[in-house]
């Protein structure tokens, strides 16, 4: 269900590769779009799931339910990092930057990987999902001030 929500911010950085790469100049307004039309979906639609959580899955029984809304609540939260790290991911795809690829792909997923260990011990499933968000709220603010200083440093 958490993964319905990543589909926004995929697409977004889709047709953000698309016009990138066929007008790069332009790279900076397509991003923008891109995370203005991102941010429209992407919050009532965080918002419906984390309201919506517990009649959504009671749709796969009630023990299911009982177990599992925190963690469709916490995934759902992650889809606003992730959105970040996408749209990073596709500028440094249409920059031709094949090292910022490989290390926003190796913090999101091995940050992931093994704070979902550390926080699974304490709060069982719900800690794998902490961990996923806890990774890529780290990687998407360490982008987001990198790039928020590198535009506000003068040239």
């Amino acid at each position: 269900i958490a993964g319905l929500l990543a589909a926004i911010p995929a697409a977004a950085a889709s047709s953000l590769l698309a016009e990138g790469s066929h007008s790069y100049e332009e790279t900076a307004a397509h991003l923008r779009k891109a995370v203005g039309l991102t941010l429209a979906l992407l919050l009532p639609a965080i918002a419906a799931c984390w309201l919506a959580a517990p009649l959504i899955l009671a749709l796969f029984g009630a023990a299911y339910a009982a177990n599992s809304v925190d963690t469709l609540r916490v995934l759902s939260l992650a889809a606003l990092p992730l959105s970040l790290n996408l749209l990073h991911l596709t500028v440094a795809r249409i920059d031709r930057r094949i090292r910022r690829l490989l290390a926003i792909a190796i913090a999101t997923g091995g940050g992931a990987l093994l704070l979902g260990a550390v926080f699974a011990a304490q709060f069982g499933v719900t800690g794998i999902a902490l961990g996923y968000l806890v990774a890529q709220s780290v990687v998407a603010a360490a982008l987001t001030a990198r790039w928020w200083l590198a535009r506000e440093t003068p040239a």
